[in-house]
């Protein structure tokens, strides 16, 4: 295993086990820091690199399962690989549930480690926040891989990307939102997906997923039950995975490999220079520079195709980035208030890490949180109800400001909100607010609008983007037609 310039933190209170682990990971051609215990290694400088974390569970004062708890409340992305000499189910159950990557029971193979250690490493790569200029858009190539790969599983409303290791969900409007799965879910998936049609049985699942490692069947059953959960299929009357009692599983839903779409026009004459465009942006925003970005297009081009293929790209390289999208619906009459941001936050409430994302919104947004009734259990839903008796509009915007800045305060975070023609007044004035924020926050918001349907009417976007241009508050993007390209 060649050098390629990641660092491997050793945490273990036995110093023979711990210089030994680093000893290992260095013979392998990478970087090693070791720390005696948890509170060391949170109070040491640590460089912004790629780099993961080989941490021993039974720590004194505070435990390794403590210590991952605390890195995930304080926004530290680091992949895990645990090591115990008295593993026990729960305990497993417990680390795999939090997001770690691997856990290995001592005594263990040298391989065994490395083989983590290395799986670890290369998910990281393609993404060194905090280095400078480093977060690269992928090539065109590869963001067609991206979207289309041959290397694409489909059982719908899924498509399952072995490339990218991601799995995507379609929405009933046609739009895309990425699934996130721990790796050993997503390779249990994989390889269920592979051998669709057929019986795989417990013993044979194991040996591909767990190769060379000794795992109890309960670690496999969490895992399956973990999967379901995401595709929330019924184990009872199952569409995707069926138990067949005492001998395996069985993925039952048909598979096809995606076939390659065809580019719209706007995709093959311009999408490279606007995706440039919005990379830049992403760039900046994830060093705390927040983005207001919009699109404006002219009927019949693709700023929807556009805005896809960005906000996959961004989901399917940057590890970390909570992706959330709002649709603005044309109504006659009355249109409900804040309509687009509230399906993006309820987005961000359901999806990877969302508990943190309600506990944001009932610290600092108790008028958006109550209107997600089926996230709060009834007794709190009462005392949220009762504390927001008589809330405004305009507290409902200083709320909504102050939780995506918390939001998007470690972890970046990109809004797109669609059809900002049709957005009601009260959404516009929340983007006005993000955008005049000084709060530092790792967030970008991209809005797409029809040109003549905003210069055309008294649109309050008609207003607030000319405005937000002149103070270097956002920027503009506008496609025109092919006919009208240079």
């Amino acid at each position: 295993m060649r050098d390629t310039g990641a660092l491997v933190y050793v945490v273990d209170d036995d110093v023979s086990a711990r210089e030994g682990v680093a000893g290992l990971i260095r013979s392998a051609g990478l970087m090693a820091k070791t720390f005696a215990s948890a509170e060391e290694f949170l109070t040491a400088p640590r460089p912004k690199m790629q780099s993961c974390l080989v941490l021993d569970v039974n720590l004194p004062g505070l435990n390794g399962l403590e210590l991952q708890r605390e890195l995930a409340k304080s926004g530290v992305q680091v992949p895990i690989i645990f090591l115990t000499g008295h593993g026990d189910i729960p305990m497993t159950v417990r680390a795999l549930k939090a997001g770690a990557a691997n856990f290995l029971t001592k005594p263990f193979d040298d391989e065994e480690l490395l083989n983590a250690v290395r799986q670890c490493t290369k998910s990281v790569q393609g993404f060194q926040p905090g280095t400078g200029d480093r977060i690269k858009r992928p090539s065109p190539a590869a963001g067609r891989d991206v979207l289309t790969g041959a290397n694409t599983k489909v059982f719908p409303p899924f498509r399952l990307d072995t490339i990218n290791q991601c799995l995507w969900r379609r929405g009933e409007a046609g739009e895309e939102e990425r699934v996130l799965l721990t790796p050993k879910a997503f390779a249990v998936l994989s390889y269920l997906v592979e051998h669709a049609g057929r019986l795989v049985t417990q013993e044979e699942l194991l040996d591909a997923v767990w190769p060379d490692t000794f795992v109890q069947p309960e670690v496999l059953k969490y895992q399956i039950a973990d999967i379901r959960s995401t595709l929330g299929d019924d184990p009872k009357n199952p569409l995707f995975i069926e138990t067949l009692h005492r001998r395996g599983y069985q993925f039952i839903a048909a598979v096809h490999d995606s076939a390659a779409a065809k580019p719209e026009p706007i995709a093959l004459a311009r999408s490279d220079r606007v995706l440039d465009e919005l990379w830049d942006c992403l760039r900046r925003a994830f060093h705390g520079d927040r983005q207001i970005v919009f699109i404006a297009t002219e009927p019949g081009i693709g700023k929807t195709a556009l805005a896809d293929e960005f906000q996959q790209q961004a989901a399917a390289n940057v590890p970390g980035i909570r992706v959330a999208r709002g649709q603005c619906v044309e109504g006659y009459g009355s249109k409900e208030a804040y309509y687009p941001m509230l399906e993006a936050m309820g987005q961000l409430c359901r999806g990877f890490g969302g508990a943190s994302v309600v506990e944001t919104l009932a610290a600092h947004a108790p008028t958006w949180l109550v209107q997600f009734p089926a996230l709060v259990k009834r007794e709190h839903r009462e005392m949220l109800q009762q504390e927001i008796l008589g809330a405004t509009r305009q507290r409902m915007l200083r709320e909504a400001g102050d939780a995506l800045n918390m939001i998007a305060s470690g972890s970046p975070l990109l809004l797109v909100l669609e059809d900002l023609q049709w957005a009601d007044p009260f959404t516009v004035d929340l983007i006005s607010a993000v955008a005049r924020s000084r709060t530092p926050a790792k967030l970008m918001l991209v809005g797409t609008y029809r040109q003549p349907d905003v210069t055309s009417s008294d649109h309050p976007l008609k207003a607030l983007k000319p405005d937000l241009l002149i103070h270097h508050l956002c920027r503009e993007i506008a496609l025109k037609p092919l006919g009208e390209v240079a």
